[in-house]
């Protein structure tokens, strides 16, 4: 009986432990993975995520904020640049997007796939 009570208390105890642990050490997403996670299916939205993460008026006034991409999807990754395709529901578009401290630097249009 007091193993039952024993192992049933180390249940109890573990399972209120590691349901207690902290965010901390939780890793925050990239920028990247931030900015396209805006994508749904909306030209504004795209024109927002260009606005909080673009580092220049260029970058803001790019034409991706014309488009209402949505389901992006990273194909490559080099340094600090990103190949990425970009649904617009009849087409998908290529583009290759570079970042900086946390801001976008860099628009290419690759083009069509």
């Amino acid at each position: 009986m007091k193993r039952k009570i024993f192992s049933l208390s180390l249940l109890i105890l573990f399972t209120f432990l590691f349901s207690c642990q902290s965010d901390s050490g939780k890793k925050e997403s990239d920028p990247m993975t931030q900015f396209l996670g805006m994508f749904n299916g909306s030209a504004s939205q795209v024109a927002f995520a260009l606005e909080k993460f673009g580092a220049s008026p260029e970058i803001i006034k790019n034409d991706m904020a014309l488009y209402p991409f949505k389901n992006p999807k990273i194909i490559k990754k080099k340094g600090n640049c990103y190949l990425v395709e970009l649904d617009i529901g009849i087409a998908v578009k290529i583009y290759e997007i570079c970042w900086k401290d946390g801001k976008i630097v860099k628009i290419n249009d690759i083009g069509l796939k």
